[in-house]
Order: C-alpha cells, then structure tokens, then sequence
C-alpha cells in the first residue's frame, strides 16, 4: 500500500512544480518563499485544530509535545528543506522547467545511496536494475541539459543541482528523524520553523533592498505551492511510516511525478530540446514503474 501513497506523493509533487515555477518568474524569490511557508504552517494548523475540535479524523494532525532534543532533530531538517528552497527557487526562475524537473528527479539516486549505507537497505538484484535504468536516463538528461544552458557558465543551474542534493540530504535524514519524532509532528514543526527563519532572512536581505530588486507580485500559484506542497508531504510521511516502507524506492517513485511539469514546460512554456528530453523522461519512467511492481 506504501507503493500507492508514494505515487499519490509524486503526483501532488508534480503539479507543486508547476506552482513554484509559475510563482517564481518574474517575481521576487524571496517574498514567494516566505508567502509559501505561511500559508503551509497556517494551513498545517487549521489541520491540528480541526483534529482537536473532533472534526477531521484523530490521526489528521495530532501534533504532540515534543522534547528539546526532538525539537533539534526538527530544527535540523526545517534547515536543511529552508536552504534546499533557497536554491531550488531562485534556480528555477531561470531555468527551463524540461530541464530543472528532471534535474530534481535525479535526488533518487542520493537518496538510494544513503539508504544502502546509512541504513542497511538492501535491494534485490531485479531492484538494482530498474535503478540502472533509471540512472541512464538521468544521465541522458544531464547530456541534453549541457547542450541547453552551460553547466560552467551558468550559476543558475549549479543553484538547482545544489537544491536537488540537499533535499537528497534531507529525504535520507527523514528515515531517522520517523524514528525519533512522530510524522506529523515533523511536519508541522519543521513547516514553522523554517517560515519563522525565511521572515527573518527576508527582513534582514530582501526588504531593506526591495526596490532594487525584482518586485514582488501576489499570484494564486503562490497558494497553490502550499497546498501541493502540504498535501505531498503529508502522504509522503504517511507511506514512510507504514510497515516495510523502503526510502530509496519511495524517493524514485516520488521523483516520477517529474512527467507533470515536464509536461507543462513542453507544451505551455514551449521549452527547447522536448523530443530528446521526452526519450530520457521515458528511460526513467520505465525504471520507476519497474521498481515500483517489484514491491
């Protein structure tokens, strides 16, 4: 069942992406991020309170105290995720959505990598295979992504690879901390923790310089970033949590919901290179899809 959750997971994660890149252009990064993390803890905490007042199920938001050193283990990941987004949205802004989705999709591969070595996971050798197809189109992506935007020269997308590997970091760390803080409580803490620093980075950095800088716009994506991104997370933590849940095949199959926005970019945005990047996109769908019925 934990296989149907993670899929569920990729897809809300998709449409998320297409949000965040609708938010970000031509808009000031640092305002849309924070606006994000509000709405998400205000969001978060109209769950807890509905779960409090009986009218959502008990085990919707159930937020339980927590201990100093679980609240560390919890600062930690709301860090990690605060700068992953840092990265990630101001890369994106200039990047090609063809090509910075699948450049997200290849946090599988970290993540597997610190699963085997930090947890012991293992995988059957049909399960290694699927991941070797999976990782030759990621590696075929990277090709036809050189040939589009300069990796020296273009600091933008060092910002999302960047991005991609701390969240990798943080999609390992998360199999520790379900084991020291329940995943609701996760979620919610870590939502607010990182709102309260990203207000704060936003007083310090961008508020004293605003006019300066790119303005910010109100636009309905912005809601829409929290939301998905609300809702992903949620089920993601929920297939996490069950009995024999393994987080190198959960973060490829979450990875799978890189067809959305690969989509949109393609036939919205009008994105370059779509015949080459849509060859690679299918080598790694039928890796994730082989990986996923191997479960």
């Amino acid at each position: 069942m934990w296989v149907l959750y993670a899929f569920l997971s990729a897809a809300l994660l998709g449409i998320y992406d297409i949000c965040k890149k609708k938010s970000v252009t031509d808009n000031a990064v640092m305002p849309v991020l924070l606006s994000t993390m509000c709405f998400s803890s205000l969001l978060l905490l109209t769950l807890m309170g509905l779960t409090a007042l009986g009218w959502v199920p008990a085990d919707t938001m159930p937020v339980p105290r927590l201990s100093m050193q679980q609240h560390l283990l919890v600062f930690i990941k709301a860090l990690i995720i605060l700068t992953s987004g840092m990265c990630t949205y101001h890369g994106i802004k200039h990047v090609p959505l063809t090509l910075a989705a699948p450049i997200g999709a290849t946090r599988p591969a970290w993540v597997i990598l610190g699963g085997v070595l930090l947890f012991g996971e293992r995988l059957s050798w049909q399960g290694w295979v699927a991941v070797g197809i999976v990782l030759c189109g990621l590696m075929a992506f990277s090709m036809i992504g050189n040939k589009e935007v300069a990796l020296k020269s273009s600091p933008h997308l060092w910002l999302v690879i960047a991005g991609m590997l701390l969240g990798a970091c943080s999609g390992v760390y998360d199999k520790y901390i379900l084991t020291e803080v329940d995943r609701t409580a996760v979620q919610f803490f870590y939502a607010v923790e990182q709102a309260a620093m990203m207000a704060v980075l936003v007083a310090v950095l961008w508020w004293p310089h605003r006019r300066q800088d790119t303005p910010f716009h109100w636009r309905w994506s912005i809601l829409g970033v929290s939301l998905f991104w609300v809702a992903s997370d949620y089920v993601y933590f929920y297939a996490l949590s069950q009995a024999g849940a393994l987080i190198s095949v959960i973060a490829v199959i979450r990875r799978s919901g890189t067809v959305i926005p690969f989509l949109y970019g393609a036939l919205r945005m009008h994105d370059a290179r779509v015949k080459p990047k849509a060859v690679a996109l299918g080598i790694v769908l039928t890796g994730v899809i082989l990986l996923a019925c191997m479960q």
